[in-house]
């Protein structure tokens, strides 16, 4: 038998950004935040009342009417794929419970700067499969995206 290992390779990049650019990232991080809450409050009402959570496509379809409410329009200034990707990680939180881990939790504040803050932001088309630097030369182009 030939058994096929798939190395995952990871590129950790320093950013540098100015006043303005850690701004940018700061409302992000902040709509990320407020998203995720939010949103797990949503699951956590929704189990209760059907016994079923909120899937991925459910949370996702909620945006765009939250966007257009007077209190959580400033959500308009956030790029859709961040919020996206906070509803496809509480949604692979909710089947990681299931499966194995912990309850997903609420999220706090903290130093906007701290490693362990992650969004994705991506404007640009779907990278080439072969070419391993695309990853990372498609966040370099959000990067350029955010510096405008």
């Amino acid at each position: 038998k030939k058994v096929s290992a798939v190395k995952h390779k990871a590129v950790k990049l320093r950013i540098y950004p100015t006043q303005e650019q850690v701004h940018i990232l700061a409302q992000h991080f902040g709509c990320a935040r407020w998203w995720w809450n939010y949103a797990l409050n949503q699951c956590i009402e929704t189990y209760k009342e059907t016994g079923k959570g909120l899937k991925q496509s459910a949370l996702n379809s909620m945006l765009p009417k939250l966007k257009k409410e007077k209190e959580t329009e400033w959500l308009k200034d956030c790029y859709s794929q961040v919020l996206q990707s906070v509803s496809l990680n509480l949604s692979r939180a909710y089947q990681n419970f299931f499966v194995r881990v912990a309850w997903p939790t609420a999220k706090v504040e903290r130093n906007i700067l701290d490693s362990s803050h992650i969004i994705t932001v991506s404007q640009s088309s779907t990278p080439k499969k072969s070419n391993k630097w695309a990853t990372v030369l498609n966040f370099l182009e959000s990067w350029e995206l955010l510096k405008q």
